[in-house]
């Protein structure tokens, strides 16, 4: 029994060698002509299968630490860099900074000028209205 049962394996093994050959040959023909993407599409719920998927386990997986260190800051910061215009940056933010400290030097001008104006006005016993007057002048110029 032992002798037969050798016998039938060493005629069938070369068999099952070559059938095993043809069907990946017929398969790999077969799948030739198919769109899989389109019948994996129409017969497959990808929602479902997304939902099976343990993302938290996936995340814990990665080297994070691998990721960022294989990252080239450099490249990436000349690109940006280049991108911006720091003169124009520089001047605009000094530019409004500079306009504004000007108001602010105009306006304390005006101010001490009203202050000055005021204290002349009664000492010589001018009238209130000329002062008013001369102030909404004064005003018009900023």
């Amino acid at each position: 029994m032992i002798l037969l049962s050798r016998a039938l394996r060493a005629l069938t093994e070369p068999a099952r060698h070559v059938v095993r050959i043809a069907v990946r040959e017929i398969v790999a023909i077969a799948l030739s002509g198919v769109d899989l993407t389109e019948v994996v599409c129409e017969h497959l719920d990808i929602d479902a299968v997304v939902a099976r998927v343990d993302l938290d386990r996936i995340v814990n997986r990665l080297d994070l630490d691998g990721i960022i260190e294989s990252v080239q800051i450099e490249p990436i910061l000349r690109r940006v860099l280049s991108e911006l215009d720091i003169p124009e940056i520089v001047r605009e933010s000094t530019g409004s900074l500079s306009s504004g400290a000007v108001w602010d030097v105009r306006s304390q001008g005006v101010r001490a000028d009203d202050a000055v104006a005021g204290f002349i006005g009664r000492l010589l016993h001018r009238d209130a209205r000329v002062r008013s007057a001369a102030h909404a002048v004064g005003e018009d110029s900023l």
